[in-house]
């Protein structure tokens, strides 16, 4: 679980920098549509789904069942507490 904590982390961060920074900048309103944030959370699932690996991603899928399912909740808490950090930053 350790390993999916830090690469979670990692999904939501490098999703923001990449692709929801760029997205923001482009909206008028300085905010995501709601496709825009589904392309967000897909890109931070295929992260997150490309750097986990094989034998996490195994017990993962023996203690939770299948990680699709899963992998949204768990990315979106991450979202959460990834911007309650940076108001303190």
């Amino acid at each position: 679980m350790a390993e999916a904590e830090s690469v979670g982390i990692d999904a939501v961060r490098a999703t923001n920098q990449v692709l929801v920074d760029e997205l923001k900048e482009k909206s008028k309103d300085g905010k995501l549509t709601e496709d825009e944030a589904q392309k967000a959370m897909e890109t931070a699932k295929d992260y997150f789904l490309k750097h986990i690996t094989r034998d996490s991603l195994k017990i993962l899928e023996a203690s939770i069942g299948p990680i699709r399912e899963w992998l949204e909740g768990f990315l979106e808490a991450k979202l959460c507490a990834e911007k309650k950090r940076m108001e303190y930053v």
